[in-house]
């Protein structure tokens, strides 16, 4: 692994447990749909001294999970070092999104602004709740927010790192 500098890494997914006793590891992704995660590559593991990029050797579906191969990772006990790491892609390895489509990562950490222009926190984080995703806002009253475009979200501005809502924090 060759430790990288710092830069705007996303989150895809994690390092689960050891699978198998030849250096494979189970993979959590992040992503949506799930298996879009074995489309990135270089992927990059957090490490104590930073994100290092990793060579991925092989990666593949196996039964209901992921699963995959490091270079240089040919052990049981070695796969078990990288358990609970994080794995991240660069900024630049996403595609860009379409007008109105937004990265959940974009999201978080974004002031939000009723109609009479009053701040109700800022997002937390996101659920998936199969019918629409929730923005979770952490404020002086935290709420659950649906993410419905022109209904409860009357916009998003990255630049000015808002979202305007339709919504009254007293429901």
């Amino acid at each position: 692994m060759k430790s990288t500098e710092p830069e705007n890494f996303i989150v895809i997914g994690t390092v689960g447990t050891a699978f198998g006793v030849k250096g494979w590891v189970k993979v959590n992704s992040h992503t949506n749909p799930k298996d879009n995660i074995l489309d990135y590559t270089p992927w990059y593991i957090n490490t104590k001294t930073g994100w290092a990029a990793i060579e991925v050797a092989e990666r593949r579906v196996q039964s209901s999970h992921f699963v995959a191969h490091f270079v240089g990772c040919d052990d049981r006990d070695t796969a078990l070092g990288f358990t609970h790491k994080e794995i991240a892609i660069k900024r630049d390895q996403l595609a860009t999104p379409d007008e109105g489509e937004y990265y959940w990562t974009d999201l978080e950490g974004l002031a939000v602004i009723d109609q009479a222009g009053a701040t109700l926190g800022t997002v937390d984080y996101i659920l998936e709740t199969g019918a629409n995703d929730v923005l979770v806002v952490k404020g002086e009253k935290p709420c659950l927010i649906p993410f419905l475009m022109n209904k409860t979200i009357i916009s998003v501005d990255l630049e000015k790192q808002c979202i305007r809502v339709d919504w009254d924090a007293d429901e």
